[in-house]
């Protein structure tokens, strides 16, 4: 089905993604999304969803980490 879907940080959306027939390929793909510092400062956990539109489905996550600059 159609991959769109958004990414949330502790319920504030942090990007929308269209993976539908975007890289045509079975490999694994590397994305990085920056996250404001309004959304992470003086927190110790952080909740990530991936909430796919209507008649959508998320895109497969097999790894996922946040990193500091």
């Amino acid at each position: 089905g159609p991959l769109f879907f958004d990414i949330y940080i502790d319920e504030v959306k942090l990007a929308s993604e269209n993976l539908t027939g975007k890289w045509n390929s079975n490999e694994f793909q590397q994305v990085d999304y920056p996250i404001p510092d309004t959304l992470i400062s003086g927190k110790i956990n952080v909740r990530i969803k991936f909430v796919p539109q209507p008649g959508n489905i998320a895109g497969s996550v097999y790894y996922l980490r946040l990193l500091r600059k």
